[in-house]
């Protein structure tokens, strides 16, 4: 949290053009929302199929050529954000593949193991 208030702090102390406006506001609301489905999916406030399907609607990357055409003064707080940004999508991967590993082996549990060996 501390990194994305630092980010926005410095995008927000910079005039932008509307365009990269925009795309950092998009950008700082998925980061927003990568955090919070983090924080719920942990504390259990998250089903694993809601996870999946908000987490596939997030953008987590500066759009191209982006950072080049930003003040100077805005270019540190965008890659900050990239930089948030890239953790998070590794943090959401790496959620879903333990959401998905767990889930596989409650259905084993349940069935009795059967669907491990081709039984359905």
């Amino acid at each position: 949290m501390e990194t994305l208030a630092s980010a926005q702090a410095r995008l927000s102390s910079t005039q932008l053009d509307p365009s990269a406006a925009d795309a950092l506001r998009r950008l700082v609301l998925d980061a927003s929302s990568a955090l919070l489905m983090l924080d719920m999916l942990g504390d259990g406030d998250m089903a694993p199929e809601a996870f999946g399907r908000e987490t596939a609607r997030l953008h987590l990357a500066l759009p191209a050529g982006l950072v080049e055409r930003l003040p100077a003064a805005a270019r540190i707080g965008a890659l900050e954000l990239a930089t948030l940004c890239g953790a998070l999508a590794a943090r959401l991967q790496a959620a879903a593949a333990l959401t998905t590993a767990s889930a596989s082996r409650n259905a084993k549990s349940r069935d009795g193991g059967t669907t491990a060996r081709g039984f359905n």
